[in-house]
């Protein structure tokens, strides 16, 4: 029988107290962690099994390394990478909020679409944070010439203040990672790969805006793209890249709306916006002359409020336990509505499955629910033409049971901004 490693919740990661468990995934474990000054952090730790793992750490090291050096009101904050008794951890911001994969979701289901002009101005905050991390350089100035390679609804999150933030650079390209990509192995959820990289060629800058034109124009019709029913079959239809014109589904589709998104979707990188700067400008231009005289982001906030309100309410009686400045460590956070985080600094968020909030205390004879997959951390499925992609956990991942105690942490954002990737190279470790 196979002895698996039960990791301990530390007291204390470097200046910041452990408080309430947020999720576990293959890699890493997540926690609420409480600065000295009480600001609230997400503190991604390395599991026991993989803390002498040279390669699992150099992965960890360079995530790590290169989302420090974005800085960005767009893009998640890395606050500090240290390590406490040979344990390596990540401290970073905190946002309550929402996927836009949740976001689509709940508005689908209210009945409620996601109006053009908003989808213009998340496409237009995504571009402004792909293109600052496009143009960052080193400490010598020199290029890093990072590709996200995994922009998706998943991978970008938004708060209910309105605010967009582009999440998970742990799949990353740039020249001057530690671990670099064996030859013909593809990085990325398979339907929102660009052409380029379903074949295997080099990647730039605009493999990123490819796959943002993917998410917008799903969410912005309300079915998918490239995604069929097999892999190979998905593959081929990016490979060929033939989309289909939005007015043909919707005839009040915004044309100068659909005119940026096809320039994005072009299957030639040369035919497409050269930089994210040059996309943002032109979904600000349909902005401007769509709603000229809208704020855009109360806009957006109005609209989270509308889908999450009873979320975000459980969101803060859930922080505020997990902010406790007790001496003594709290007992273990087990919110069966799930927890979801990433930036803005001020704290994570409850998704969308209904539950109670349940406190399990040491000895309690509450049942331990196991670690999440990477699919039981999704939202329930959506209907054939209007599903987001399917996060199939790996072979080597356990599933959930989808008991009442097992379905915690449905949508976990930072679950999938700092363990996403994690799921990704246990399978690729296992397989050797």
């Amino acid at each position: 029988m196979d002895v698996v490693a039960i990791d301990v919740r530390p007291d204390k990661l470097g200046p910041y107290r452990v408080r309430g468990k947020i999720g576990e995934g293959g890699m890493a474990t997540v926690y609420v962690g409480v600065s000295e000054d009480s600001a609230q952090v997400a503190l991604k730790v390395i599991k026991s099994e993989y803390a002498q793992n040279k390669e699992f750490l150099t992965m960890f090291m360079d995530e790590g390394k290169l989302a420090s050096r974005l800085f960005h009101p767009n893009i998640l904050r890395i606050l500090q990478l240290g390590a406490e008794d040979g344990r390596l951890y990540m401290a970073m911001e905190l946002l309550r909020g929402q996927s836009l994969y949740a976001l689509w979701d709940a508005t689908r289901k209210q009945g409620i679409p996601i109006p053009p002009d908003v989808i213009a101005y998340l496409g237009a905050e995504v571009c402004a944070a792909l293109h600052h991390a496009h143009d960052a350089t080193d400490e010598a100035g020199k290029p890093l010439q990072i590709v996200h390679r995994d922009v998706n609804p998943s991978n970008v999150l938004v708060s209910y203040a309105g605010e967009v933030k582009v999440i998970d650079f742990g799949l990353a390209k740039a020249v001057n990672r530690a671990s670099q990509t064996a030859a013909g192995i593809v990085k990325g959820k398979i339907a929102y790969l660009s052409p380029e990289q379903v074949s295997g060629k080099p990647l730039d800058r605009r493999a990123d805006l490819f796959s943002l034109g993917t998410t917008l124009w799903e969410i912005s019709l309300n079915r998918r793209l490239f995604k069929g029913e097999t892999k190979v079959e998905t593959i081929h239809k990016i490979h060929k890249a033939e989309v289909p014109d939005p007015l043909t589904i919707d005839p009040t589709y915004p044309v100068l709306l659909w005119s940026v998104l096809r320039r994005c979707l072009m299957r030639l990188p040369a035919e497409r916006f050269e930089t994210a700067q040059q996309c943002e400008v032109a979904f600000r231009e349909f902005i401007t002359a769509a709603s000229p005289r809208k704020n855009m982001k109360a806009e957006v906030a109005a609209l989270m409020l509308r889908s999450f309100g009873e979320d975000k309410a459980k969101q803060e009686a859930w922080l505020e336990t997990a902010a406790h400045t007790s001496a003594k460590p709290l007992p273990t956070l087990r919110p069966t509505t799930p927890v979801q985080t990433s930036s803005d600094s001020s704290g994570s968020g409850l998704s969308r499955k209904s539950g109670d909030l349940t406190i399990e205390t040491p000895g309690s004879s509450t049942p331990s629910a196991p670690p999440p997959s990477v699919m039981s951390s999704m939202p329930p499925p959506l209907p054939t033409s209007a599903r987001p992609p399917s996060m199939s956990a790996p072979a080597n991942v356990a599933r959930t049971s989808q008991s009442s105690w097992s379905v915690p942490l449905a949508i976990i954002l930072l679950f999938l901004v700092a363990l996403g990737a994690g799921a990704f190279f246990v399978q690729r470790w296992a397989s050797r």
